[in-house]
């Protein structure tokens, strides 16, 4: 396969991976694991890197879906009718799940989980590419049933690569299993959990009409202002920060500020200048916060307290979060004015965050001479 772009792999590191532009979304990944070229992997903190040079065919796919490069963007946000200041907007509610071993295990209001486990049970979906939490690591997983999801119930504030997981698995059972029930009831058949970039990147294949985007049959965004590194270090440094061992950690919430609960009662709120510390540096490079491409988009800003914020975007999200209510979500007596001001929130952060990735590419053209 080969495209109109004169760009490979090397331009991608050279404009985005080295200069600190790249946020793991680890879509490049995706796309080559998928069509078997198995010339890119991720490194140990996420990062994409080559595995053999040898093996890249410089198509120049890698280099065209990146969100960072923005060559696909304004395409596939036509094709989705997506604009700013927080994308397309079909319903924005508030919502939370129903049954007790949900919300217990929820960051807000378990809408999220609630809504996949009711995919599942009623074989909208064969199965979620969600994260789950493994010690101060976040590991992508494809989750096949109600157990899977509940233990990957809860946010973490940490990228996965859950799109390179997804080319991967396609892969795999494209090649073992083609003619098999398994791989004919995933292809077309799984929900996506991710961030903002990991669904662009996604969006942009499937605006190219190339695998894997084509086994996902719902994106389900998530709110993110930034991510983290959370490696020994960083975990260090929040300890002792908070004056809390790692194991003492219940949740973590971040609706307008990252909140760290512990067993014995205490809510810690890491200091900006740590978080600055912490934060991905391509997270300030990333114009969308509230998963403007997603099909359904979920999050804690402007919910009340124990509701997660639910904007529905898609015909596709519409169907799915209808056929939950009422059965596994259930929704609050709410005000016009509440939800008015939920919107004004999310489009406040959303042309926060637009201006600081702004200011940042313009910083980073200082700083190459282009």
């Amino acid at each position: 396969m080969r495209t109109n772009s004169t760009k490979s792999f090397h331009d991608l590191m050279a404009e985005v991976i080295e200069p600190g532009l790249c946020s793991n979304c680890s879509g490049c990944v995706s796309f080559c694991s998928a069509m078997g070229y198995g010339a890119l992997e991720t490194g140990p903190e996420g990062e994409p890197r080559f595995r053999n040079p040898a093996l890249c065919i410089e198509c120049g796919i890698c280099h065209l879906i990146c969100p960072e490069t923005g060559l696909m963007e304004a395409d596939t946000r036509a094709r989705l009718n997506s604009q700013a200041p927080m994308g397309a907007v079909r319903n924005l509610t508030f919502a939370r799940a129903k049954a007790p071993e949900v919300t217990c295990m929820a960051s807000h209001g378990g809408a999220v989980t609630a809504l996949l486990l009711h995919l599942l049970d009623t074989k909208q979906i064969y199965g979620a590419i969600v994260n789950r939490r493994e010690g101060i690591h976040r590991k992508p997983v494809l989750a096949r049933s109600a157990k899977d999801l509940l233990l990957s119930a809860g946010h973490y504030p940490a990228v996965s690569n859950g799109p390179a997981l997804l080319g991967e698995l396609y892969q795999t059972l494209s090649v073992r299993e083609c003619a098999g029930s398994l791989a004919q009831g995933w292809l077309h058949k799984v929900a996506f959990v991710g961030l903002p970039d990991q669904i662009l990147a996604l969006r942009n294949m499937e605006t190219l009409g190339i695998i894997p985007s084509d086994a996902v049959a719902l994106y389900v965004g998530l709110f993110c202002d930034e991510a983290y590194q959370l490696g020994i270090t960083e975990q260090l440094r929040l300890e002792q920060a908070g004056k809390f061992n790692w194991e003492n950690i219940l949740r973590f919430t971040c609706a307008e500020e990252l909140k760290i609960h512990l067993d014995d009662g205490r809510v810690v709120t890491p200091p900006e200048r740590l978080r600055k510390k912490l934060s991905m540096k391509g997270c300030s490079a990333c114009t969308d916060y509230s998963a403007e491409l997603a099909d359904i988009s979920f999050g804690g800003l402007g919910a009340p307290n124990g509701w997660t914020t639910v904007v529905v975007r898609t015909e596709r999200g519409q169907k799915a979060f209808q056929s939950a209510c009422g059965t596994v979500l259930e929704e609050p007596s709410q005000s016009l004015r509440q939800r008015q001001e939920a919107q004004r929130a999310i489009e406040g952060i959303s042309r926060r965050k637009r201006e600081r990735a702004a200011g940042m590419r313009q910083e980073q053209v200082a700083v190459s001479g282009v």
